[in-house]
């Protein structure tokens, strides 16, 4: 009776390949929403004065790092501004401190939307000036204060990450948000590199940004920090920027010498143009109407280009270069025109290629 197994076997398999038709997979999706409580236990800080009038008050949300997570709400007081309020230290701020469950971290998307939701629950409930909103948080929460203010740029005044690491991907959104990094030299746990990549990023972008690196501290920048009163007197020197205005480029018209070139204005991060791997390339958007324009953000994704140059025109046919790049580097280059920039085209003629690849890019704005 063994010996039949294996030629059973074998003619299963040359039945199976005899088939005349390909068995069909039919493609099919399947969608569904998913909800989730959140409780998050958080530390409120009302500052001298709070009772005594009606006015509204600065507030700062500040994120406790990686060893303060869990249940006990009295652990958030162990390090940073909470710490410093359990010691006595006044602040003119009204201040939460939030307390991060265990097994999760602020970074987490569902820890983001939760903290965005406690602060539309915290500005209902207390008298909060809306437009003086400050973010920092230490280690976790400094990568927190990264991906909390990426995501809601326009909440903030101003951000403040101690010993943080983000994603460069943020930086667009970020660059007019006034931000202050803190990081140690000697840092071991977090290298001070990821502040630095952060800071780079922003500046290319032309982003208001400044680093403080503590030459001789390791982890523990945030002591120092603040305990700093420059922090906080920087803090009430901003107010939330003014929102950009952007394009509307859904009914403009996008084409290139290769790739599909709508996906460079389809307004989602997650499409791309992509070219034929050879020099030169273009891509070109008809605005439909001679438009004002004042700056143009290019988003490359990794096949980024290394020269390009930027024209404008209000015919299609006479062109006027309005910037030129010879030395790029990729991931985002924000672009400011010339005052009296006015095209209902512009165009991207894309030179040298930075990589082996074509030319790519996730995202065009302009504004």
């Amino acid at each position: 009776m063994k010996t039949l197994r294996p030629l059973i076997f074998v003619l299963c398999l040359l039945a199976l390949g005899a088939r005349a038709e390909p068995v069909i997979q039919e493609p099919k999706a399947f969608t569904t929403t998913i909800t989730r409580d959140v409780n998050l236990g958080y530390l409120l800080y009302l500052p001298d004065g709070y009772e005594d009038s009606e006015e509204k008050w600065p507030l700062i949300l500040f994120l406790h790092g990686s060893g303060e997570r869990g249940s006990d709400i009295q652990a958030v007081k162990a390090n940073g501004i909470a710490k410093n309020l359990d010691a006595g230290t006044n602040l003119p701020f009204i201040v939460v401190s939030p307390q991060c469950p265990r097994n999760t971290s602020w970074q987490d998307s569902l820890m983001v939307e939760a903290l965005n939701s406690l602060l539309d629950d915290v500005i209902a409930r207390y008298r909060v000036d809306e437009e003086r909103v400050y973010l920092t948080g230490l280690s976790m929460g400094g990568h927190g204060t990264w991906a909390l203010a990426g995501e809601y740029p326009d909440r903030f005044a101003a951000i403040a990450p101690v010993c943080g690491a983000g994603e460069a991907d943020y930086a667009p959104a970020l660059r007019r948000l006034p931000i202050w990094v803190f990081h140690g030299a000697l840092d071991d746990v977090v290298d001070p590199g990821e502040s630095e990549y952060m800071v780079d990023a922003l500046k290319k972008c032309d982003g208001d940004v400044k680093l403080t690196l503590y030459p001789d501290a390791n982890h523990n920048s945030w002591t120092v920090t603040y305990n700093n009163p420059e922090l906080y007197e920087w803090f009430l020197s901003h107010t939330r920027p003014a929102r950009p205005v952007y394009l509307d480029l859904s009914s403009a018209i996008a084409t290139a010498s290769s790739g599909e070139a709508e996906k460079a204005i389809d307004g989602d991060p997650g499409t791309r143009w992509e070219t034929l791997w050879s020099d030169p390339q273009r891509l070109e958007i008809d605005l439909g109407k001679t438009t004002r324009l004042r700056q143009m953000t290019i988003q490359w994704e990794y096949a980024y280009s290394s020269a390009y140059d930027v024209l404008a025109s209000d015919d299609g046919e006479n062109w006027k270069t309005v910037f030129s790049r010879e030395d790029a580097d990729g991931v985002v280059d924000v672009i400011g025109f010339p005052e009296d920039t006015a095209a209902r085209y512009i165009r991207l003629d894309c030179k040298a290629r930075g990589t082996e690849y074509g030319h790519s890019i996730w995202e065009i704005t302009l504004e």
